[in-house]
């Protein structure tokens, strides 16, 4: 085995979630962290690599929170309900350097996926903004809601949100489940890009910063795109059993390329990935 000499890690604090997990989820791994044991495991990597903590929804467990500071961390993603369930919850966020939320919001297809509506969530950016925080809205796109991308902005900026992050429907864990006919083919992802494109143009970054995951691969419309998949190379994952994998997305029992041992990462053998395919599309939704 080798010891990872890449840039980042991400780290998984539990596979619980405070909701039945959606119909989309795809978290695919099993297990909590007790938060002890995060916080130590985070002191040890943060010496080496950029480490971030995720969960699947680390408001399950307050004293995860502990270990945020510990990396240096100021933003959380959440799916809202804590939120909306328990606003105080902010405060204590704040307490722990929390500043920025990034919290689902599926624009077309909430209901459909979630057990959290749309109400819910805005009141929650009405909590948010009350306390001076910001936020991002995470948004899942698919068949259903592809070609809504100016509007999702444009409603986005009405509510108040700092960025906006899209994120292609995944083949994997819960959504699997689902009907294929939500998955994008290759003219819808092409015509996802062209709106990307021209948003970006329409909207300046003071007004909406717009991201987008590499779960759609590359922009193949537009020659000057710098997409690269770091998955294995410069990213790795570790899962609360200390399994390590190449992507979050592929954080499934059986696509294992390492382990966490007395606080080293050490692989199997380095991911055969130059970057230019993202390994998930690939392998969940093709």
């Amino acid at each position: 085995m080798v010891e990872y000499k890449g840039k980042e890690v991400i780290l998984m604090a539990c596979s619980s979630c405070n909701i039945k997990k959606c119909e989309h989820c795809y978290i695919s791994y099993e297990g909590d962290r007790k938060p002890e044991e995060l916080k130590k495991i985070a002191s040890s990597l943060a010496d080496n690599y950029e480490v971030y903590i995720n969960g699947a929804e680390v408001l399950v467990n307050k004293e995860y929170f502990d270990s945020y500071k510990i990396v240096n961390q100021n933003w959380m993603l959440t799916n809202g309900f804590e939120i909306y369930r328990n606003p105080a919850i902010l405060d204590y966020l704040k307490e722990k350097g929390i500043e920025i939320v990034e919290m689902s919001y599926h624009f077309g297809i909430q209901d459909k996926i979630s057990k959290i509506n749309n109400a819910m969530l805005e009141k929650n950016i009405e909590y948010l903004k009350a306390k001076g925080m910001r936020f991002k809205l995470l948004v899942t796109i698919s068949t259903e809601n592809y070609n809504m991308i100016d509007q999702m902005c444009e409603k986005a900026i009405s509510l108040g949100a700092y960025g906006i992050e899209f994120t292609n429907f995944l083949n994997q864990g819960n959504a699997r489940n689902m009907d294929s006919s939500n998955l994008l083919n290759l003219e819808q992802i092409s015509e996802f890009f062209d709106q990307l494109l021209a948003v970006r143009k329409k909207y300046s970054k003071d007004q909406l910063i717009i991201d987008r995951s590499g779960l759609f691969g590359r922009n193949q419309n537009n020659s000057s795109c710098h997409f690269n998949c770091p998955a294995g190379r410069d990213m790795v994952v570790v899962t609360p059993d200390n399994n390590v994998y190449s992507c979050l997305f592929l954080a499934k029992p059986g696509l294992e390329i390492g382990k966490l041992v007395d606080g080293k990462i050490l692989l199997n053998d380095y991911i055969d990935n130059d970057g230019s395919l993202c390994l998930a599309q690939e392998m969940c939704n093709n």
